[in-house]
């Protein structure tokens, strides 16, 4: 009942609501079977590879998905079959771009730099960014078609799911290769993704008017920049910790930054059904009904993640060592970094009402600088004082980037209201 409560407020439905309830909890427990069954070393260099893979994933993604969400409902309108020529169209490029990165990352030097000296370490490389592409792609191809509740339980419930189901298969057999491990996991959601975003259409596809290609390929340009911006914002602090600190350090951080993300799971959990309503408000220029719907977020949002940051900060300790003992020293990070999450969830989406309201490149240039401000502070903390300090330079930016944001959405806005309030 609560749960049919919570999600009648912000206008999404419950099954919907609950995947991406269970998504975070899930991918914790995978978190935790894998530093439960690999050494230490081992699973910073699984934390390590898994995280480049996204990074190369997502500089494959070329702003593919955010032209499918804003084009593809459009075109699926207009005519199904260019629709299905579009996605397999961003579909190929995406995955022949992934492809490419993922090679470059198996190169011997580059391996060697990740703590990867096994053959099958490198092969997963190669297949990660095809996974973290595949897996980003497909639910922009779901939610753009309406099918929201398949976009979101791939990633949300079968991933964490099969690889629960993977990593346990390998504890119980005694084995503690990881590249087994990448193989494996990577080729069950590749072809997962591939069926599960392929199956909706039944059209034949027809040429593509020239003029449609170039729209896509212009609403993309900006997207891509601010989508790779997000994350490495969010994610390159991990590889910088393996690559100055080692593996071991990278270990302890990666498992304090998946635990703090679970104060970003209200946020999640709004942001589909908050995001369409709130792009169709700002369309039509009514910024009383879409500060409206921001309002609603950002309460929702904190009102969840308060209790679960105050939860995290308690627990903290314990929680770090059901990973083992090795990674209660984590703590301090997890607390900084919950920083960054709770202010997340206080501005709630009114950062996105700046690109929702069509600044693309305005956005996508301020994003840009904050991820690179994160990565040069990262480097410098790391070197010259350690994990601790990287996560407080990780903490700063993240609230400079939301703060930011929110002034620049309020001002859009015209409204009065604290950045803040919720």
């Amino acid at each position: 009942m609560a749960l049919q409560r919570i999600a009648g407020r912000v206008g999404i439905e419950p099954e919907l609501l609950a995947a991406r309830l269970a998504g975070p909890p899930l991918r914790f427990a995978v978190q935790v079977v894998l530093a439960r069954w690999l050494p230490i070393a081992s699973f910073g260099t699984y934390a390590v590879v898994s995280t480049a893979g996204d990074l190369a994933g997502a500089g494959a993604l070329v702003g593919q998905p955010q032209a499918t969400l804003r084009l593809l409902p459009v075109q699926l309108q207009r005519d199904r079959g260019v629709a299905a020529t579009l996605v397999l169209r961003a579909w190929t490029l995406v995955l022949a771009l992934a492809l490419v990165f993922g090679l470059a990352l198996a190169v011997p030097a580059i391996a060697g730099l990740l703590g990867a000296s096994e053959s099958w370490v490198r092969l997963g490389l190669v297949l990660m960014p095809l996974v973290a592409a595949s897996v980003v792609l497909h639910e922009a191809v779901l939610t753009a078609q309406g099918r929201l509740l398949a976009a979101v339980i791939i990633p949300d419930v079968v991933r964490p799911v099969l690889l629960l189901g993977i990593a346990s298969a390998f504890w119980a057999s005694g084995s503690t290769s990881v590249g087994g491990f990448l193989v494996t996991s990577a080729l069950a959601l590749l072809v997962i993704t591939g069926f599960a975003a392929t199956s909706g259409w039944s059209d034949q596809r027809r040429p593509v008017a020239a003029t449609t290609v170039a729209e896509w390929r212009h609403t993309a340009k900006f997207g891509y920049l601010a989508a790779l911006s997000l994350i490495v914002f969010y994610q390159s602090d991990v590889v910088i910790v393996g690559a100055v600190l080692g593996v071991e350090d990278a270990a302890v951080y990666a498992v304090a930054t998946r635990l703090a993300a679970l104060s970003t799971l209200p946020l999640l959990a709004v942001q589909t059904s908050v995001f369409a309503r709130l792009s169709s408000q700002l369309a039509e220029s009514d910024h009383v009904a879409a500060e409206a719907s921001v309002r609603a977020a950002q309460r929702t949002s904190v009102l969840l993640a308060a209790p679960i940051v105050g939860l995290l900060l308690i627990t903290g300790p314990w929680l770090l060592q059901v990973f083992g003992e090795e990674y209660t020293r984590g703590y301090v990070v997890l607390a900084l970094l919950l920083v960054g999450g709770f202010v997340n969830a206080l501005t709630g989406p009114l950062p996105d009402v700046v690109w929702l309201s069509g600044r693309n490149r305005g956005h996508s240039m301020l994003l840009g600088a904050h991820a690179l401000a994160n990565v040069v502070a990262s480097i410098a903390a790391a070197h010259w004082f350690g994990l601790r300090a990287v996560a407080l330079a990780t903490a700063v930016i993240t609230v400079s980037w939301n703060v930011l944001s929110a002034l620049w959405a309020k001002r859009i806005l015209a409204t009065s209201a604290p950045v803040l309030a919720p």
